[in-house]
């Protein structure tokens, strides 16, 4: 036995020879003894099939997420027709409205109409003033 510190030692009984008695051993002829195999540092590297799967699965995740977001992108999107952005009511977003009105707060409350309130607001395109409905579910027509 001996000791090779971190270094790797590989041991191989390549012959063997046996006999009872001193006498009758047999000569071992070492021209015919199998080569010792090689033992190189192997590099653990997964399969190419493994890999080809990974990247394979990887595209397919992206594309299924980025066609989501296409279809939720255009399934929400305003539809605004040609004659509309020239003639017709303008539109806006909730948000939009919300912000125009500070919050829909109860100080800019002029009154409650036909399904909901009107509240008075800043005008999001010029510095005028304008009134908002914001309907409501529950009101009924007065």
């Amino acid at each position: 036995s001996g000791a090779t510190g971190t270094l790797t030692s590989y041991q191989y009984i390549l012959g063997w020879s046996f006999s009872r008695s001193k006498v009758s051993l047999q000569s071992l002829d070492v021209t015919k003894l199998p080569k010792a195999p090689s033992h190189r540092a192997k590099k653990k590297r997964p399969p190419t099939l493994l890999i080809v799967l990974l990247i394979l699965l990887a595209i397919i995740v992206f594309l299924a997420l980025g066609g989501a977001y296409v279809y939720r992108r255009r399934k929400y999107a305003e539809v605004r027709e040609e004659w509309e952005k020239e003639y017709g009511p303008q539109r806006f977003s909730y948000k939009a409205l919300y912000n125009a009105t500070k919050g829909f707060h109860k100080d800019g409350l002029l009154g409650k109409g036909g399904f909901g309130e009107v509240y008075k607001g800043k005008a999001l395109l010029s510095n005028g003033e304008i009134a908002v409905k914001r309907v409501s579910h529950d009101a009924e027509e007065g």
